[in-house]
């Protein structure tokens, strides 16, 4: 069994992706709407809240850890991961498609936490060393996923206040996984700009630890849980990627 967490509705992104790559893994998804969002909070907050959800998915009885949340790898990065299962980093996906896309010229939309850690800029350093890399802070960004309002003429003018300043770099990076889903009013602001979702080399990167793993095929069940309101999460999970599974509200305590 694959888990996935966020946050709230973000990692949904990832979800998708991994059904793609990996239609025959049962998988579990969080979303910690309860804490959401995670962005502002301290670092400290964050790893207590990767702490609670990883022995949720424990529980479960999860193989491998896809995170949906760059907010808890920016936490990961001073606490390490509370969990011996094996688990994927968005940020090295990030830096992964980053060097394979070949851009001189990177723009990392990400939360304050994910900026301040500098996460971002070091993975694609590693990579792709001749890269420039600016991260920026998108703190409007999640709340208004979150509320349903990715169509709304806010969040058109939430984005072009963060993209306006920046010019035409060669690439944007979805830094966090909420932001796909603003993908349209980016596009229409830089239809030119290569966008990177580390969501598809995430879904990778999930297909290889399966096979290197071998883990066996299973039904394709997926349960979703949320420590928020459960009637918001069901309307937010179909109008983003449709019934995909059951729903159910988890308080952390068991699954």
């Amino acid at each position: 069994m694959i888990a996935i967490f966020d946050s709230g509705l973000g990692g949904l992104s990832v979800l998708a992706r991994v059904r793609e790559a990996l239609p025959r893994q049962d998988v579990i998804y969080l979303g910690d709407q309860a804490h959401a969002p995670y962005g502002d909070r301290p670092i400290e907050e964050i790893h207590r809240f990767a702490v609670e959800n990883f022995a949720f998915f424990e529980r479960a009885g999860a193989a491998l850890l896809v995170i949906g949340c760059n907010t808890s790898c920016a936490a990961a990065l001073t606490y390490g991961w509370p969990t011996a299962l094996p688990v994927l980093d968005l940020f090295e996906a990030a830096g992964e498609a980053v060097a394979e896309s070949q851009a001189r010229d990177v723009v990392v939309l990400a939360t304050t936490a994910t900026v301040r850690s500098g996460g971002y800029a070091r993975a694609i350093a590693r990579r792709a060393p001749a890269v420039r890399v600016r991260e920026v802070a998108c703190p409007e960004f999640v709340p208004l996923v979150e509320a349903g309002r990715w169509d709304a003429p806010e969040s058109r003018a939430a984005v072009r206040r963060i993209l306006e300043p920046l010019g035409r770099p060669d690439a944007i990076v979805y830094g966090c996984t909420h932001y796909p889903f603003l993908d349209s009013h980016v596009d229409a602001l830089l239809p030119h700009t290569l966008r990177i979702d580390p969501a598809l080399q995430q879904a990778r990167n999930a297909a290889l630890a399966v096979s290197r793993r071998a883990l066996p095929d299973e039904s394709g069940l997926v349960r979703l849980y949320t420590t928020g309101d459960l009637d918001a999460f069901r309307r937010g999970v179909e109008l983003l990627v449709g019934p995909i599974g059951t729903i159910a509200h988890a308080s952390l305590a068991g699954v």
